[in-house]
């Protein structure tokens, strides 16, 4: 993709907790179905998502930043697996899908974040390069 700027320069301002975190991310829908990329089934749009969020870190199986702790990542540029449904309440009118914890039906794929949200941290690398 072609950004304004340099891609990936841009990163949120920390607001020190989870609730009301800034979370910037490059959304790309796809015309996958949720089983093939590890969710069971579900009804949604798949999206390969880039994000950027310094207050908390999804993705406790890699360490992108190289400095051997797994845990404090999340500032760093990183993809995600998501199935979107139709939000009004936010920009776009699109949001990660959620579910109830407790609900033993949900399928995610094993690299999830163990969040109540079809997401998933699959550890790809995030390359950028002036404009893309």
């Amino acid at each position: 993709i072609d950004v304004n700027g340099t891609a990936g320069k841009t990163t949120p301002t920390k607001a020190g907790q989870l609730d009301g975190a800034p979370v910037l991310g490059y959304v790309f829908p796809t015309s996958l179905k949720p089983t093939d990329v590890g969710f069971g089934q579900t009804d949604g749009i798949v999206a390969l998502a880039l994000t950027s969020h310094p207050d908390f870190d999804d993705t406790p199986l890699w360490d992108e930043n190289n400095d051997k702790i797994f845990d404090n990542d999340g500032l760093v540029w990183h993809p995600h697996w998501v199935v979107l449904t139709k939000d009004e309440r936010v920009a776009g009118g699109l949001s990660v899908k959620q579910f109830k914890k407790a609900d033993k039906t949900v399928v995610l794929p094993p690299t999830n974040p163990g969040m109540p949200m079809y997401m998933d941290s699959p550890g790809f690398p995030v390359t950028t390069m002036g404009k893309t």
